[in-house]
Order: structure tokens, then C-alpha cells, then sequence
């Protein structure tokens, strides 16, 4: 299903948990792989706020 820009939508996802095992954990040093995260999401918030992305959440049970 492709999401159409300008059109309003209805898309359910279900999500099934699953458990994933890591061989190996590398540790470089560097910037913090937290901060480069949280950079991204503040330098997205107008373009990821709700009310400027034509977006609907909800939890379905």
C-alpha cells in the first residue's frame, strides 16, 4: 500500500513481537549514537508534529 500525499488515509498496522539474539556489539568512540537521534527529531519537528502531518494515531486492542 502505498501512503498518497494530500489524501486522507486509513492504514492499520499489526505488529507481532519477535525476539532477535546480537552475535557481537561493537563500541566505536565517537558522538554519541543518542545525540545524533535526538538532533534528527529536533531538526524534524515541524515536519513530524501531528497537526502539521495530516497524521492519525491510535492504539488498537
Amino acid at each position: 500500500m502505498r501512503v498518497k500525499k494530500g489524501q486522507e488515509q486509513v492504514i492499520n498496522i499489526v505488529l507481532k513481537a519477535s525476539k532477535v539474539e546480537l552475535q557481537e556489539v561493537v563500541i566505536k568512540a565517537g558522538e554519541n549514537p543518542a545525540n545524533i537521534i535526538l538532533k534528527n527529531i529536533i531538526r524534524k519537528k515541524d515536519e513530524n508534529d501531528p497537526p502539521n502531518s495530516n497524521l492519525s494515531v491510535r492504539s488498537i486492542q
